[in-house]
């Protein structure tokens, strides 16, 4: 299992892809975001949850190509066990930024409505307040 701090990110060239699109979508480059990031003295959090999450799609992969829990176990590495059942086709990383930077669905995600209750669905609160310790 890769951990985000001993992957070598700068040598991957599907993510580094991945992280371009996804900061022009953003209206920022890698440079912009670096700078800001030794200014400031924090990581910028748009690249750490990139990062987590390539990291997972590639831990994952590992754990789909036989990659059993018991090998981890005996190496003392920790595992990941996801409840959803794995996507029949597996989106790499630039597909995934261009499905939800364009708006599409993304497949194996469960949509949630944009519902807002109104007035009309609350009450009114039908028990007293309670007393303040000087009230009793």
């Amino acid at each position: 299992m890769q951990t985000i701090e001993t992957y070598n990110f700068d040598s991957d060239p599907e993510f580094n892809n991945g992280l371009n699109v996804l900061l022009a979508n953003a209206g920022t480059t890698l440079e912009e975001e670096n700078k800001k990031e030794q200014e400031s003295g924090h990581k910028s959090e748009l690249i750490i949850k990139a990062k987590e999450f390539y990291l997972n799609r590639i831990n994952s992969r590992q754990q789909q190509q036989g990659t059993t829990q018991t090998e981890a176990a005996a190496s003392g590495e920790p595992t990941i066990t996801y409840s959803d059942p794995p996507l029949t086709k597996q989106l790499s990383y630039e597909e995934l930024v261009d499905l939800i930077s364009s708006g599409k669905e993304v497949p194996g995600i469960r949509q949630i409505p944009d519902t807002v209750l109104g007035h009309d669905a609350s009450s009114a609160a039908t028990t007293d307040r309670p007393k303040k310790p000087w009230e009793k």
